[in-house]
């Protein structure tokens, strides 16, 4: 909801739902009862890890239920982007902010997914994507902690081709070790070193270790032969 505060300062509050916890619970139970009599009763579901997914996605869920920790992910995004012209993190009001309602700066812009809006505005679209670009690049391979949920509807372009970020419930972490994993894949796969990815997505979990190395490999030297010097458009 769009608020005011007391001397008038324009802001955003979110609002927990009034017993969203109980049923939450209760659809991550069918879930995950689910998910376990799949793991049981479907072949080849074990290699997949239903189980696994199920509760990865109810732990994430709860997280989302306390909003000091979307502020806390705000803060810390915010932090990280100090030095960065590309990105606009809202401030967090915590003296309003409690576990269940979270106060935020209003920030104004452009949907970034709205073309015709961010031509007539006068907005250089090359910057736009640069600067979503390095926010990526930046958040993922440099700081190991990400916006897990930048989708168009959390993303607007403000002036100067800023881009102001919303909706800190769902943030992602990855390690020194996996991040390093992630660079030299990206290196094997403009190298065109087909068995390089192989061994890269078997490392990082993408593939299971049991996977006909061989097989993976053929594919995958298909795939980077057909996209090797394709348009952008294409």
């Amino acid at each position: 909801y769009a608020a005011l505060l007391l001397d008038r300062t324009e802001v955003v509050v979110k609002v927990q739902r009034p017993n969203i916890e109980q049923i939450i619970e209760t659809d991550l139970a069918i879930m995950q009862d689910l998910a376990r009599l799949a793991q049981e009763r479907l072949p080849r579901a074990e290699m997949y890890d239903p189980v696994g997914l199920a509760e990865e996605f109810a732990d994430a869920l709860r997280g989302e239920l306390d909003y000091r920790s979307e502020g806390r992910n705000a803060d810390r995004l915010r932090e990280n982007f100090a030095h960065e012209d590309c990105l606009h993190i809202p401030w967090v009001y915590w003296e309003y902010t409690t576990r269940r309602v979270l106060v935020l700066e209003y920030i104004e812009g452009i949907k970034i997914t709205n073309i015709a809006a961010l031509d007539e505005a006068g907005y250089d679209r090359n910057k736009i994507a640069t600067n979503a670009a390095r926010m990526i690049i930046k958040e993922i391979l440099e700081d190991g902690f990400f916006h897990a949920d930048p989708h168009p509807g959390n993303l607007i372009v403000m002036e100067n081709e800023v881009i102001g970020v919303m909706d800190f419930g769902m943030v992602g972490y990855l390690s020194d070790g996996d991040r390093a994993t992630l660079i030299r894949l990206y290196n094997v796969a403009v190298r065109m070193d087909a068995k390089g990815v192989t061994d890269g997505l078997i490392h990082i979990g993408a593939a299971p270790p049991d996977v006909n190395r061989r097989a993976l490999s053929q594919d995958i030297e298909r795939l980077l032969r057909y996209y090797n010097g394709l348009a952008l458009k294409d």
